[in-house]
């Protein structure tokens, strides 16, 4: 809170010149990142708790009670800040939070006030999901017209729509459709315009047979909806899309291996470097859909293990926020780990989650289960498929994303002798 009591006024420059090298009198050497801390000191200090700086889009993303999740653009204010004095800086940053105070879909007006503003976005379903949740950690109690309608294009890829400015973006809520008089599709058509007319230039060639979006306005990711420019690239095969960050979106062919070994490297390499990549899947574009793709070729081994991590990622923080959520609740329910282990001699990545008799769980969906009887001391390990086969009637799915399964109590006789015959060990512990 140091920084809120520094943009309060109680610390002066003293704290200003931890942010820049002491000899600075000026503030052209002022880094995006404090720039962002200053945004988010700000903030805090009005009472918003979960704001983070996303490096990737240069934007702090935060969650307004009155209609979800917002995000504040800082790339033309942090610009103008290098030119400014620290004084010119902090009233900046006090223009820009009060802007925040009304954003584009608070206006009144209805919709011809704001679809100039109305864009489609790209994302996996895990951002939404986990935004859900981060809603309902702050204390806030999500309501029907808070929910964020989304539209699947394939696997974990969905399509929503935001509110997009110079300075604020929004993410549209069933709320705001009902304000505006309209349905999803139909707020989609003219955000779809708009995407095409701020989409002039095309793919970039970064090498023979794989393009790239040279847009980088945060909005790459949904030139995927672009369907008659991507099939216009002299590629081989259908179209095979990668969305490794938002902004973004390589295509090869589908038959042409030497391509697609390189989109598959380009992308690893972009995840690898995003602090907040968006997708390590592969889509392509058949009988007239994006449909999820994969291959047997090498380099895959790189990108799976790059989805590996970062499921592992989400899941990690989705255990920490459903344990903030139930013990606000007073629920005793258990989020289980997700384990990860190495197997043979190619070391490939593989995951474990634990049922343990009797105790209601959330269970994340892994290669392995683990079934463990406290009573006895006997933990069985099957293949989930087969656990899956064997109990799938008491793993009731939660509709989260990664998903997870609530379970309660413990198979029966019959179940565990079927699981013990299939099980990869059975252990005393």
């Amino acid at each position: 809170m140091i920084l809120a009591s520094f943009l309060l006024g109680d610390l002066g420059n003293g704290y200003w010149n931890q942010l820049w090298r002491p000899s600075m009198n000026a503030s052209s050497d002022l880094t995006m990142e404090a720039y962002a801390e200053l945004v988010i000191a700000k903030l805090r200090a009005k009472g918003v708790s979960d704001a983070i700086y996303e490096a990737s889009t240069e934007s702090v993303l935060y969650h307004r009670p009155e209609s979800g999740p917002a995000g504040i653009r800082l790339t033309n204010g942090f610009n103008n800040a290098r030119n400014q004095s620290h004084e010119e800086v902090l009233r900046t940053i006090e223009t820009t939070i009060a802007d925040m105070e009304t954003m584009p879909g608070d206006r009144d007006g209805g919709i011809e006030t704001i679809k100039d503003a109305l864009m489609p976005v790209v994302r996996d379903n895990r951002h939404f999901s986990m935004s859900h949740l981060m809603v309902m950690n702050s204390g806030i109690k999500p309501d029907a017209g808070m929910k964020v309608p989304l539209r699947k294009i394939a696997g974990e890829m969905v399509l929503a729509i935001f509110l997009d400015s110079e300075r604020q973006m929004q993410q549209a809520t069933n709320a705001h459709l009902e304000g505006w008089g309209m349905d999803f599709d139909q707020a989609m058509q003219i955000a779809t315009r708009n995407l095409v007319a701020r989409s002039q230039k095309s793919f970039r060639k970064l090498g023979d047979g794989v393009y790239i979006s040279d847009w980088q306005d945060d909005f790459d990711l949904s030139r995927i909806l672009l369907t008659e420019t991507i099939l216009g690239l002299p590629i081989k095969g259908n179209p095979v899309a990668a969305l490794p960050t938002r902004n973004h979106l390589i295509i090869a062919g589908s038959k042409d291996d030497f391509s697609l070994g390189g989109l598959i490297n380009i992308a690893s390499d972009l995840i690898e470097a995003d602090s907040r990549p968006v997708s390590a899947q592969l889509l392509e574009y058949r009988d007239g859909k994006w449909n999820v793709f994969d291959t047997n070729l090498p380099a895959m081994s790189r990108l799976k293990k790059s989805a590996f991590e970062m499921l592992y990622g989400n899941y990690g923080q989705q255990k920490s926020l459903l344990e903030a959520i139930f013990e606000k609740q007073k629920k005793d329910i258990f989020s289980a780990t997700m384990r990860a282990f190495e197997e043979g001699d190619a070391k490939e990545l593989k995951s474990l989650s634990q049922w343990t008799k009797n105790v209601t769980t959330l269970l994340p969906r892994t290669d392995r289960l683990a079934f463990l009887d406290l009573d006895t001391k006997e933990m069985v390990i099957a293949h989930w498929v087969d656990a899956d086969r064997i109990v799938g009637e008491r793993m009731k799915p939660q509709g989260l994303h990664p998903e997870r399964y609530m379970v309660t109590g413990y198979p029966t006789d019959d179940q565990l002798a079927e699981l013990r015959k299939c099980a990869i060990s059975i252990l005393n512990t």
